[in-house]
């Protein structure tokens, strides 16, 4: 199975989430109370499992392909597990459920002038079934979920580099890690820059580790395993985006102050074409 399989599948799941909250909400409205959320969360919990289990399955037999590729055998941990909570807080955090949520800002028709505006609301009983305040809720919920989902994919990928299980033929362990590589797609000044990190082992950083699992919704990277003296896919790019990353926010042998403020100016200035930074090759 090539890692392109992996992508699409990422992007299929992704595709299927966003279009069941959207059904979902276009039928049932936004929820602005907890019975509500709770009868969402009995909509989609069902789906919700099933799609992070598919995710969970392609991106293990995936990390099986790239082990027997480097030489050695790797155990899965088995899928982590999804509370009905963690789907509850998602759609009530989306929702603006929490008094101190912040508003949403929709693009709503005027009826007197017709034209688009854009307003900042907040969910309630009488905005619930607009349109457009349902339109912009089940954008924000099927990327959050859409995370979610995929995690389990991503996770397996991670909790098995870092497990200690990898092994050459001969039965000697292996360093394993496992690193993040861009989708070949447009991608943001927070994944390339970890995208430019390479390898994460498990002996690294727990600041650098932790930072390694997180993926911010909306986000299509995908975890490959890496073998330490082996070669992995992937590798080629993320030098090459270490090498920008150096030349942008060190001065000297010595970063600079501020390094991501430099690199997020960089990037978002266009000063990099990020989808050639991908083993897909921008495809």
């Amino acid at each position: 199975m090539p890692l392109a399989h992996v992508r699409n599948n990422d992007d299929s799941l992704a595709v299927d989430i966003g279009r069941l909250v959207d059904k979902a909400l276009v039928t049932y409205g936004v929820p602005v109370t907890v019975e509500q959320v709770e009868e969402l969360v009995d909509i989609l919990y069902p789906r919700v499992i099933r799609m992070r289990r598919v995710a969970w399955r392609t991106h293990v037999v995936e990390l099986g392909r790239q082990a027997a590729a480097a030489g050695v055998e790797i155990k899965p941990e088995a899928i982590r597990p999804y509370p009905r909570k963690a789907l509850f807080d998602a759609i009530a955090d989306v929702s603006r459920l929490s008094p101190d949520s912040s508003k949403l800002h929709v693009m709503m028709l005027d009826e007197d002038s017709k034209k688009r505006v854009m307003q900042s609301v907040s969910p309630d009983f009488s905005n619930r079934m607009d349109s457009a305040v349902k339109a912009r809720v089940a954008g924000e919920l099927g990327r959050r979920l859409s995370r979610h989902v995929v995690d389990a994919g991503r996770s397996a990928v991670a909790d098995a580099a870092h497990n200690g299980t990898a092994r050459f033929k001969s039965g000697r362990p292996a360093r394993a890690g496992y690193a993040r590589v861009l989708s070949g797609r447009e991608s943001c000044a927070f994944c390339t820059m970890l995208a430019s990190r390479g390898a994460v082992y498990s002996e690294d950083t727990v600041i650098r580790r932790s930072d390694g699992r997180r993926y911010h919704d909306g986000c299509d990277c995908i975890p490959v395993l890496v073998v330490d003296g082996k070669p992995w896919e992937g590798q080629k790019e993320a030098d090459a985006l270490y090498a920008h990353w150096r030349e942008q926010t060190w001065a000297g042998d010595k970063p600079s102050p501020a390094q991501f403020r430099k690199w997020a100016e960089f990037i978002s200035s266009g000063g990099l074409n990020t989808t050639k930074y991908s083993p897909f090759g921008g495809k």
